[in-house]
């Protein structure tokens, strides 16, 4: 989590947003103010090491420590919130719908992470491409994705809270900054 909040895109996320208007004589309109794209990679790069299941630091494999003796009942109940909490939020659908079908936030993280930023996969990267030939869509999309991510970095630093709380009680130092 210092890593983290080291990196550009959190304090470049105060402001951010969008603005849509529409005025009869110049049609719609919308105004942006997004980290840059540098800072979204930055931290999306970070993020993936602990979204995806095939790497060495991915949460979902701290669910087997969780279940073991060495956690007690009140640890494993935080955990546990703290990753049905974030489960539910990327199940949850969004105000956009295509084709009359949600786009929920897990999509949405996706197709940005594999369709434009990173391992781009060739069906995710067409579906970014023609969001982001639409100039209404892709930034509500876009503000969508950034919010997702800023979530992401709330949801690292309470497992790491969680992490350290169970290291501490075994005598062991904190491995990362959070209180």
């Amino acid at each position: 989590m210092v890593e983290l909040s080291k990196l550009s895109f959190i304090p470049k996320m105060q402001g951010s947003g969008l603005n849509i208007r529409y005025d009869k004589g110049k049609g719609i309109q919308v105004q942006t103010r997004f980290p840059e794209d540098e800072a979204i990679k930055a931290i999306c790069n970070d993020i993936r090491k602990f979204i995806q299941e095939n790497d060495s630091l991915g949460i979902k494999k701290l669910k087997e420590v969780y279940s073991s003796d060495l956690i007690n009942k009140e640890e494993k109940e935080l955990f546990a919130l703290i990753i049905n909490q974030q489960e539910s939020f990327l199940s949850q659908p969004t105000q956009v719908k295509i084709n009359e079908v949600s786009l929920t936030n897990e999509e949405i993280l996706k197709i940005f992470l594999y369709g434009k930023i990173s391992h781009r996969t060739p069906n995710k990267k067409e579906t970014h491409d023609k969001w982001e030939s639409d100039p209404l869509l892709y930034p509500i999309l876009k503000n969508i994705f950034i919010t997702i991510i800023y979530q992401h970095v709330i949801f690292i630093g309470d497992v790491g809270y969680v992490n350290n709380c169970v290291l501490e009680k075994n005598g062991v130092p904190r491995i990362i900054g959070i209180t």
